[in-house]
């Protein structure tokens, strides 16, 4: 049984400067019955999280093309938020290279990528439920 045909559908914030991975992400998301908001920088999501707007998780890319904020700087901000939301953080770099990110040893949920569908899923569940 699908997210969808339990209740209401959860709302998930897909963040990530790569529009092919935002789209895959949004593809296994949408498929498995959530809804899902898209930004394309952790700035774009930041402005979104201080609006009126609905979601019930993050997934952001830890690193971003360009030198803008960081997936950690957007996980901070919510954290010091009136949001109660958990951020998934999602990267293809190791936690070795990602100790070196101001922060990132504080983040508590992190997905290695490339991910599978289900592995994606699975975190995402568990996050939701917890």
């Amino acid at each position: 049984m699908d997210q969808a045909s339990v209740g209401k559908a959860k709302v998930i914030l897909v963040v990530d400067d790569d529009s092919q991975r935002l789209a895959r992400t949004q593809q296994i998301l949408t498929e498995a019955g959530y809804r899902v908001l898209s930004a394309r920088s952790a700035e774009e999501a930041e402005t979104l999280a201080e609006t009126d707007a609905v979601f019930d998780l993050i997934i952001c890319s830890v690193v971003m093309e360009g030198g803008g904020e960081t997936g950690v700087h957007l996980a901070e901000h919510i954290e010091r938020s009136k949001r109660t939301n958990s951020t998934l953080l999602v990267s293809h770099y190791g936690r070795d290279v990602l100790r070196h990110v101001p922060g990132f040893d504080r983040q508590r949920y992190f997905l290695s990528n490339p991910f599978g569908a289900e592995e994606l899923l699975r975190r995402v569940r568990d996050l939701l439920a917890g």
